[in-house]
């Protein structure tokens, strides 16, 4: 009995894209290899991933998901199903089907997905490969700390080349904290996250937060022992400051640099006093 000429057609596409998937295969990282040999063997449906959605076998081989969803997908490409629906099975985002094999290094987790991710993401993968690694950890590092409007933010600001290295912890907690007004991490915000931002302003807000943490922490309740009491002279007002409260507050005021001396504080060496005429902070000393 002869097969269909549709039949014969897909037979045929399916062998000119092996030999690419077989090739593909070898571009997923070394340690990888092996368990994506073992899923393959003997399965040209998913050898053939290999070249048309990499981020799927690569998800499969490395477990993810759960075991339901994974033998469902399994099911549903053994009957030939459609990539989409395939990937929707198993919980993986569409957009990650223009990845490449050399993207994955680590098991994946906290993918973005959603209509406004899956709408602008795609503009924001980098076009070179050798980054494409470090970008994907940062965003799904990054949508696991402060969600996907800050992740897909990041995704954007970092399509040429990732620059946050050991920042993006932080960076990320700065915008969490920025949503969480009921926390006592959002009153040492200075400036809050909003979407509009650069990358550099960004860091140069989390980095003030971060200083002001250790400024929260130098001081704790309040300094006891400030050496010298309130007093007056000449007509000026001379305050200790003793709370993190009363530097960030007087850092404000005075625009300077008082919410940042945690490091200063911590050494038992510093004081610091508002100089005021009536209620005007007029000076620091």
């Amino acid at each position: 009995m002869s097969s269909s000429p549709n039949a014969t057609n897909v037979a045929t596409a399916a062998a000119k894209l092996r030999p690419t998937a077989a090739r593909s295969t070898l571009r997923f990282r070394p340690p990888y290899r092996q368990a994506i040999k073992r899923l393959t063997q003997g399965e040209p449906k998913l050898e053939d991933l290999a070249a048309s959605f990499p981020a799927l076998l690569f998800a499969l081989a490395t477990g993810f998901g759960t075991t339901d969803a994974r033998t469902a997908t399994l099911s549903l490409i053994d009957q030939g199903a459609t990539l989409k629906s395939v990937a929707q099975t198993l919980g993986l985002p569409w957009w990650m089907r223009c990845l490449p094999p050399e993207t994955f290094a680590e098991p994946l987790h906290a993918l973005l997905d959603g209509p406004e991710v899956q709408r602008r993401i795609t503009n924001y993968i980098p076009a070179d490969v050798a980054f494409l690694q470090s970008w994907l950890r940062s965003v799904s590092l990054a949508n696991a700390i402060a969600g996907s409007e800050f992740a897909l933010w990041l995704a954007s600001r970092l399509k040429v080349r990732p620059r946050t290295g050991d920042r993006l912890v932080p960076l990320a907690a700065w915008a969490w904290y920025s949503a969480h007004c009921e926390t006592y991490g959002h009153s040492l915000v200075r400036v809050p996250f909003e979407p509009a931002m650069s990358l550099k302003a960004a860091i140069e807000e989390a980095d003030t937060w971060r200083k002001r943490i250790d400024l929260a922490a130098a001081v704790g309740d309040g300094i006891a022992d400030t050496w010298f009491g309130a007093g007056e002279h000449g007509g000026l007002c001379f305050l200790p400051l003793r709370t993190a409260e009363d530097f960030i507050r007087e850092a404000g005021v005075m625009d300077n640099c008082l919410d940042q001396f945690g490091a200063k504080l911590v050494r038992q060496t510093t004081r610091v006093f508002s100089i005021r005429r009536g209620e005007q902070s007029i000076a620091d000393i």
